[in-house]
């Protein structure tokens, strides 16, 4: 999901929908749930209890570094 945030798939701001992206990347519930942890714990999605998770409004510090490089 990384990659689709940096071309533009994933707007930031945008709402991750679990069960559509499970679909969308051919994986169960419990595998989403693992990669979204990890994207949290990166800084690439934020999580707002009661409302959802959404792709962060900027790129992660050393992920915007390596891509100015």
């Amino acid at each position: 999901m990384a990659q689709s945030h940096l071309r533009g798939q994933y707007p930031p701001g945008f709402q991750l929908s679990e069960v559509r992206l499970a679909d969308e990347f051919g994986v169960n519930r419990d595998t989403l749930r693992k990669s979204t942890r990890a994207l949290r714990e990166a800084g690439w999605i934020t999580t707002t209890p009661s409302m959802g998770s959404f792709v962060a409004e900027s790129l992660p510090a050393e992920d915007e570094h390596q891509r100015n490089e």
